[in-house]
């Protein structure tokens, strides 16, 4: 995976999760079902369908498989650099001590 960096600390600032919040999900969930779905332009209530389809549609979004149409390719996803040169055009080189920033370790505080 990726890292970013960020000066950011919000999230150390932010509220601690706790039980109180796990409990409110848990509670939240039974309100949270998907019992009705339209797939292929019928209306489908069997749960195995729907979270078939559910799963199968994140699992290739999230895994870069779709295309704009927002269709499964069954393909991850590759960039196409070929404009690359248009969009970076104008931009100012970066020194040397910014560059090793970008490629240095990463600290656990940071």
């Amino acid at each position: 995976g990726f890292v970013t960096r960020s000066r950011c600390k919000e999230n150390a600032t932010k509220e601690k999760a706790s039980l109180y919040h796990a409990n409110k999900e848990v509670k939240n969930a039974k309100k949270n079902n998907i019992n009705k779905m339209k797939i292929g332009g019928r209306v489908v209530e069997d749960p195995e369908i729907i979270e078939e389809h559910v799963v199968g549609y994140f699992s290739a979004l999230l895994n870069g498989h779709h295309n704009k149409k927002l269709e499964d390719t069954g393909k991850p996803f590759e960039p196409d650099n070929k404009n690359m040169g248009e969009y970076l055009e104008g931009l100012e080189k970066m020194d040397d001590v910014a560059r090793d920033n970008l490629t240095r370790e990463i600290k656990e505080e940071e």
